[in-house]
């Protein structure tokens, strides 16, 4: 897979979400949280829509569903119910949350390391602030966002439409499918590789210090970076 490159520089920004370098978790606080549903689960997809999950650190891996349900779990079996993640259905959307409401103590990040498996058909909401994402199942989904602050973003063989990814210092490696359409990446200073199987695509590349390279060859319409036709718009704004 032949991939296009681009270089970015640095601001930090603040997010209310953090932790320190000894694990202490900073939770946000969410609502419903006495509605949750504490511990690794599984569930049929049935009445749900999207996905939403919230998930600080550690890591976090989407595979594909073999028996049709939705399931999710992490590899800590000794963690504390606060510090566990939980999940709510409500009006559609199934909501995962990486611990408590308002947690405020340190937590063995090590035990963070979360799988989940989704059926076809749903729409993602993926945020992190120093968590990775990982998806490589080729899992068909309706819309995905991944926003991240420092956590990597690493996803191929989705069968998206539209993808939307922002990080403020997370790397980006996206491998591009046929059926993605409209791709948008908006990073301070995270790299962004998007890899280019057989699609072609129009890439417009908007930065006040980065820079663009690419192994494949392109043209130049309009201001935009061509590579074959524009089946596929991919728009990417960094500092």
């Amino acid at each position: 897979m032949k991939k296009i490159g681009l270089a970015l520089v640095f601001i930090p920004l603040i997010s209310s979400c953090t932790y320190t370098s000894n694990n202490m978790v900073n939770n946000s606080w969410f609502a419903d949280a006495d509605k949750y549903t504490v511990g690794s689960f599984s569930i049929s997809f049935e009445n749900i829509s999207k996905i939403e999950i919230n998930w600080i650190a550690g890591s976090l891996k989407i595979q594909k569903s073999e028996d049709g349900k939705i399931s999710g779990s992490e590899n800590g079996t000794d963690l504390l119910p606060d510090e566990s993640l939980r999940y709510y259905v409500n009006e559609g959307t199934l909501l995962i949350q990486f611990c408590q409401s308002l947690y405020n103590k340190p937590i063995d990040f090590k035990k963070k390391q979360a799988n989940v498996f989704l059926p076809d058909g749903l729409r993602w909401d993926m945020n992190s602030v120093s968590s990775s994402f990982s998806s490589d199942d080729g899992i068909v989904c309706t819309k995905a966002a991944f926003d991240s602050v420092s956590g990597d973003v690493d996803v191929s063989n989705l069968d998206c439409p539209e993808v939307k990814l922002d990080t403020v210092s997370g790397s980006v490696d996206l491998g591009l499918t046929p059926s993605m359409k409209d791709i948008s990446v908006s990073t301070v200073s995270g790299d962004v590789d998007l890899g280019l199987n057989s699609q072609t695509m129009a890439v417009s590349f908007s930065t006040v210090s980065g820079s663009f390279s690419s192994e494949c060859e392109y043209s130049m319409t309009n201001g935009k970076y061509v590579f074959g036709n524009d089946e596929c718009e991919a728009e990417v704004d960094t500092v």
